[in-house]
């Protein structure tokens, strides 16, 4: 969200058109799970790791009267994420993992460009109202890195079998996700000049595409997964001073801390890597689905 402050603050300062371009930093912190069900119960869960991975942003915010237009896209670095941890569910109970494996997450890519449109509504003096509605586009991959399995020759997974090593690109997951949005924020001048938002955003729908390899099968087998009417939220709380001289101008540095959370299901199809001619065989009676939880802390610049 973008400070629209002044325009409810100061009215006599109030310019019917402007353009202004912020750049971010910051950095995203928790996890993506990718599961699996046949006939509606869960056989695999695989948890992909995002710690403390560093990105850069840019936005351009334009405004008209009380419109207010946002274009945004950023990058993560290709680091290290954490670790890809991976079980299965194949017995009687479950609750309870029958195999497990652990490796490196490394996170390939990560993409996102976004566009919003919305109303300033000011309401006195310091106060102003941003409903919003928005479409977001995202596109990540990971990679599994070496690590080790353990698979029990009988019961449940305990933790204390033996480890099979094991080296090079195990499993890789790439998502492309898109979603529309519906956004209200609230934003409040403290004391000139600091400023607070609060964002609240409802995600009523979302859809992702995604393919994943298993390399280390035999044969090596890839899976894709189509997400259909998926659901979730956004929040976010921002705090925001204005350089005093930029005033009119509205330049401002930002500091804010946000979420995103969201769940969705739907089909599996896999075919083998490797020679053949490609078709992706869907078996009804598996599913698959998504999930995740990630923060973000970022600092912005808006000028």
């Amino acid at each position: 969200m973008f400070n629209s402050l002044p325009v409810g603050f100061s009215q006599e300062k109030k310019v019917s058109f402007s353009f202004n371009l912020a750049t971010e930093t910051g950095f995203s912190w928790g996890s993506v799970e990718e599961l699996v069900y046949q006939e509606g119960r869960q056989i695999s869960r695989l948890v992909w790791d995002v710690r403390w991975v560093p990105s850069l942003g840019i936005k351009g915010v334009l405004k008209y009267c009380w419109l207010i237009g946002i274009v945004e896209a950023s990058t993560a670095f290709p680091i290290r994420s954490g670790a890809l941890k991976d079980f299965d569910y194949l017995l009687e109970d479950p609750t309870k993992p029958s195999h497990y494996s652990w490796h490196e997450a490394y996170l390939d890519k990560d993409m996102c460009l976004g566009f919003s449109l919305g109303l300033q509504l000011p309401l006195g003096e310091i106060w102003v109202l941003v409903p919003r509605v928005g479409v977001t586009y995202q596109n990540r991959k990971w990679s599994g890195q070496n690590g080790y399995l353990q698979y029990p020759n009988t019961g449940y997974w305990t933790g204390n079998e033996s480890q099979q090593s094991v080296a090079g690109t195990v499993i890789s997951y790439e998502q492309a996700l898109w979603y529309p949005s519906l956004s209200l924020a609230v934003e409040w001048l403290i004391s000139s000049p600091i400023g607070l938002s609060v964002l609240a955003t409802w995600i009523p729908y979302l859809e992702i595409q995604a393919l994943d390899n298993h390399f280390i099968r035999n044969p090596p087998v890839q899976f894709y997964d189509r997400l259909l009417n998926g659901m979730g939220i956004e929040g976010e709380v921002k705090l925001f001073w204005y350089n005093e001289e930029k005033y009119i101008s509205k330049e401002s540095w930002y500091m804010k801390l946000a979420f995103r959370s969201f769940s969705v299901m739907g089909t599996t199809s896999s075919r083998t890597i490797g020679l053949g001619d490609g078709t992706f065989i869907r078996d009804s009676s598996y599913t698959a689905g998504s999930r995740e939880i990630i923060c973000f802390l970022t600092i912005g610049f808006l000028k």
